[in-house]
């Protein structure tokens, strides 16, 4: 995507997040090898913040808090329950997904990853969508009871600790699982 193309669909679009992370994802993807990671993501971090600070030089605080959303059904961790438990599929919450991982699942696996951003509770951090989105202190307590009633779906909870050792879960349905 090429500035020009951004900056129309941040003028004239309806929300700008979706936009702003598929211009990332296209324009630094450049700069991301897969054989040095490390040396990647420090030049992958100086282009994005660059570029974050062109945003706001550009658009302002307002830009910014128009991302930030109060609005529970808006949050993207709640749509995303309501959206896998209609369809009785599985969840995975990957606590700590920068843009950079994104842009090198991208690489790596091509059209096989499928993303859509989505708005968070203010500020970002995991405690505070812990207690804003479940009523809970951290994330970690919510996925470890076993099970748990999340956005009128039962879920069974699981915490990934190992990522190299993902559980095998065959057809299993309702499973939700928390790796960071």
């Amino acid at each position: 995507m090429r500035m020009r193309d951004l900056l129309i669909k941040l003028v004239y679009g309806d929300e700008p997040s979706q936009p702003i992370l598929d211009y990332i994802v296209d324009k630094f993807s450049k700069y991301m090898d897969t054989k040095d990671i490390t040396q990647s993501y420090e030049k992958i971090e100086e282009e994005i913040s660059k570029f974050e600070r062109w945003l706001y030089d550009v658009w302002g605080r307002e830009f910014y808090e128009m991302l930030i959303k109060d609005n529970r059904e808006e949050w993207a961790l709640v749509k995303a329950f309501k959206i896998a438990g209609e369809k009785e599929a599985n969840i995975l919450v990957c606590d700590g997904l920068s843009m950079r991982d994104l842009i090198v699942l991208k690489i790596m696996f091509n059209d096989r990853v499928h993303y859509k951003v989505g708005y968070a509770p203010h500020p970002t951090r995991t405690q505070s969508v812990a207690k804003k989105v479940f009523n809970a202190l951290t994330l970690e307590s919510v996925f470890s009871t076993g099970s748990r009633l999340i956005e009128g779906y039962k879920w069974k909870t699981e915490i990934i600790k190992d990522i190299g050792r993902p559980p095998r879960i065959g057809s299993k349905k309702g499973l939700a699982f928390l790796t960071y």
